[in-house]
């Protein structure tokens, strides 16, 4: 049983409380640009992103317009998408949230560097598979 947790070292949630629908990636030098405002960006996943520390601190529920830069080992992935927050976390000062209609393009990039094969949900329909499993 330790060597299986072992494995997932890094995949669960450090907080139990959390949880997690895919596996988020750590990002450093990433960056999500919010309004004008440079905010780092933690981690990402094919479907979302965690931006903190930062001074946001927005509702579950609500849209924000965000430009991303996410270096990825052979280029940096830049685009602009409206983003639906799931999750604020005012001790960690940490913004959670899935991404809202992708340009085409930039979905392969994502759906390639996460090893996503298609057919593949919509972010709607993701996002309501994670309402219906926050019900439970």
């Amino acid at each position: 049983m330790l060597e299986r947790l072992k494995k997932l070292d890094g995949v669960l949630p450090k907080n139990p409380e959390e949880r997690r629908r895919e596996v988020r990636e750590d990002i450093v030098g990433g960056r999500a640009e919010i309004g004008g405002e440079i905010h780092p960006l933690r981690n990402w996943s094919a479907h979302g992103f965690c931006i903190g520390p930062t001074i946001l601190a927005p509702q579950p529920g609500d849209r924000l317009d965000i430009n991303f830069h996410i270096p990825l080992p052979e280029r940096t992935l830049s685009f602009s998408c409206r983003t639906g927050v799931m999750r604020y976390d005012a001790k960690r000062r940490e913004v959670g949230g899935v991404f809202f209609n992708l340009p085409e393009d930039v979905q392969e990039v994502i759906d390639e560097h996460f090893q996503i094969e298609k057919p593949r949900r919509s972010g709607r329909d993701f996002l309501q598979s994670l309402k219906a499993t926050l019900r439970r």
